[in-house]
Protein backbone atom coordinates (compact mmCIF):
# COMPACT_ATOMS: atom_id res chain seq x y z
CA UNK A 1 0.00 0.00 0.00
CA UNK A 2 0.85 3.91 -0.51
CA UNK A 3 0.39 6.27 2.99
CA UNK A 4 -3.68 6.16 2.31
CA UNK A 5 -3.41 2.38 3.66
CA UNK A 6 -5.23 1.53 0.32
CA UNK A 7 -3.68 -1.38 -1.99
CA UNK A 8 -3.41 -0.69 -5.50
CA UNK A 9 -4.12 -3.18 -8.58
CA UNK A 10 -0.92 -2.64 -9.63
CA UNK A 11 0.67 -3.93 -6.18
CA UNK A 12 -1.50 -7.04 -6.30
CA UNK A 13 -0.74 -7.61 -9.54
CA UNK A 14 3.24 -7.27 -8.17
CA UNK A 15 2.23 -9.37 -5.49
CA UNK A 16 1.04 -11.71 -7.37
CA UNK A 17 3.79 -12.26 -9.84
CA UNK A 18 6.62 -12.20 -6.97
CA UNK A 19 4.67 -15.21 -5.90
CA UNK A 20 4.97 -16.71 -9.74
CA UNK A 21 1.39 -16.09 -10.13
CA UNK A 22 0.53 -14.62 -13.73
CA UNK A 23 -2.77 -12.55 -13.70
CA UNK A 24 -4.06 -10.70 -16.76
CA UNK A 25 -5.39 -7.15 -15.98
CA UNK A 26 -9.23 -8.47 -16.32
CA UNK A 27 -8.17 -11.46 -13.49
CA UNK A 28 -6.51 -8.64 -11.09
CA UNK A 29 -9.18 -6.09 -11.37
CA UNK A 30 -11.12 -9.28 -10.33
CA UNK A 31 -9.81 -9.78 -7.17
CA UNK A 32 -9.61 -5.78 -6.49
CA UNK A 33 -13.64 -6.55 -6.31
CA UNK A 34 -13.26 -9.35 -4.52
CA UNK A 35 -11.12 -7.75 -1.60
CA UNK A 36 -13.79 -5.20 -1.78
CA UNK A 37 -15.21 -6.36 1.21
CA UNK A 38 -16.99 -3.04 2.49
CA UNK A 39 -18.25 -2.11 -1.16
CA UNK A 40 -16.40 1.48 -1.28
CA UNK A 41 -14.61 0.85 -4.23
CA UNK A 42 -11.37 0.24 -2.91
CA UNK A 43 -9.00 -1.86 -1.10
CA UNK A 44 -7.91 -1.34 1.88
CA UNK A 45 -5.50 -3.19 4.27
CA UNK A 46 -8.98 -4.39 6.20
CA UNK A 47 -10.38 -5.64 2.83
CA UNK A 48 -7.62 -7.48 2.19
CA UNK A 49 -7.66 -8.99 5.70
CA UNK A 50 -10.84 -10.48 5.27
CA UNK A 51 -10.29 -11.58 1.94
CA UNK A 52 -7.07 -13.41 2.98
CA UNK A 53 -8.67 -15.04 6.37
CA UNK A 54 -11.78 -16.26 3.50
CA UNK A 55 -14.11 -14.31 4.84
CA UNK A 56 -14.59 -12.35 1.58
CA UNK A 57 -16.96 -14.75 -1.60
CA UNK A 58 -13.97 -16.07 -3.94
CA UNK A 59 -14.42 -16.09 -8.04
CA UNK A 60 -11.94 -18.41 -10.17
CA UNK A 61 -8.97 -16.06 -9.87
CA UNK A 62 -9.12 -15.95 -5.75
CA UNK A 63 -9.31 -19.73 -5.82
CA UNK A 64 -6.07 -19.74 -8.51
CA UNK A 65 -4.32 -16.99 -6.02
CA UNK A 66 -4.71 -19.04 -3.14
CA UNK A 67 -4.22 -22.95 -4.43
CA UNK A 68 -0.79 -21.32 -5.54
CA UNK A 69 -0.37 -20.20 -1.72
CA UNK A 70 -0.93 -23.44 -0.43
Amino acid sequence: GDATGMIEAEEIEEMASNLGIELNRREVNELVREMDADGDGRCGFPDFCCWWAGDASGGLTSKKVRQALG
